[in-house]
């Protein structure tokens, strides 16, 4: 009996061994499988997204077109550089991506007057002009909606600091611009935007996004890994 046993018990061992590595091996494999249609999604749990992007209009130099009329300077003009964006966004959940956003952006505001000892129109004119430095750091938030193998949509939320520097300069001898420049505001910083992702393949693609931040519309390249 026990030699009729023995070896049906060696048989079950075997079969129960290899049911068990059958097992694993599928399990494995629909591992495998649910990691690549994961990664063929626009944006997936676990994903990162490197993005540089320029912005339009500045801002900072709309609002300060804005408020040059109203300290009765006639002869004026401004200029501008950027907004330009640099992010980096990881996927925290199947819905919730987290990230650092840095900003930069500055705006030049120059006005033109007479000389106060000029008489007449043989007054010499000279010039004055502010240029405003921007750089933010922001912490960011998207919620993502849906998922889609070429496109991501995202609600962008995000807070930080803003640095501000100043600096004058003048051909007037009348005035003191010795002052290389000075911070004169550092304060809360905010974004908020509805944006898209497109990816042209797995891993390279553009953005577009639209709200409020250094600009009203921003666009720019991005890499997933």
């Amino acid at each position: 009996m026990k030699k009729f046993l023995l070896p049906l018990v060696v048989v079950a061992f075997l079969a129960n061994l290899s049911l068990s590595s059958c097992g694993q091996t599928t399990d494995s494999l629909t591992l495998k499988l649910d990691q690549v249609k994961l990664d063929n999604l626009a944006y997936y749990k676990g994903s990162s997204v490197v993005s540089v992007g320029v912005g339009v209009p500045n801002m900072m130099q709309v609002i300060g077109s804005l408020i040059l009329p109203l300290t009765l300077a006639k002869d004026y003009e401004t200029s501008g550089k950027g907004p330009f964006y640099l992010r980096y966004d990881y996927g925290l959940g199947r819905k919730i991506s987290i990230g650092v956003s840095v900003a930069r952006v500055s705006a030049t505001f120059t006005r033109y007057y007479d000389s106060a000892l000029g008489f007449g129109s043989s007054s010499p004119k000279y010039y004055q002009s502010l240029t405003v430095r921007n750089l933010a750091v922001l912490a960011r938030t998207n919620i993502h909606f849906g998922h889609y193998r070429m496109v991501d949509p995202y609600l962008g939320v995000a807070a930080g600091w803003n640095f501000y520097d100043v600096k004058e300069k003048s051909d007037d001898p009348d005035r003191n611009t010795d002052d290389p420049g000075l911070t004169v505001y550092d304060g809360l910083a905010i974004e908020l935007v509805f944006g898209t992702r497109f990816f042209f393949n797995k891993h390279f693609g553009a953005y577009t996004e639209l709200g409020w931040g250094k600009s009203l519309l921003q666009a720019g390249i991005l890499g997933k890994f």
